[in-house]
């Protein structure tokens, strides 16, 4: 379920989770079940992209969360830039010197602006 979640927030952002849903992510994200945990950080690594990897406003709006689980998104907010940083740079090459790559396309920060 929080796979499908996580495909939603990609491509519709984050009006379908709520305010009270992505809070409960950060309780998810906290579990001691490895694969609920796993999936409900990815589901917030697709909120902080849609929020322009801002970080200050992500763990704002995910409220008080235990410095493990900030820990934790750190850790995969990190290994997730280098990933895309690396793949940039493929695409890069491969398009030539004159071609521009374009970040995934977003939805308007102001629809997160209710959390």
């Amino acid at each position: 379920c929080l796979e499908e979640m996580a495909k939603l927030i990609s491509i519709s952002g984050v009006s379908p989770l709520g305010r009270r849903g992505f809070k409960d992510l950060a309780k998810f994200a906290d579990s001691k079940e490895q694969t609920m945990a796993s999936a409900a950080m990815d589901c917030i690594l697709e909120v902080h992209i849609f929020m322009n990897n801002d970080t200050d406003r992500l763990m704002k709006s995910l409220g008080p969360v235990s410095e493990k689980l900030k820990s934790n998104l750190a850790d995969r907010m990190k290994a997730k830039m280098k990933f895309h940083q690396s793949n940039d740079e493929k695409v890069s090459k491969l398009q030539g010197p004159t071609a521009r790559t374009t970040p995934r396309s977003m939805k308007s920060p102001s629809e997160f602006a209710s959390f």
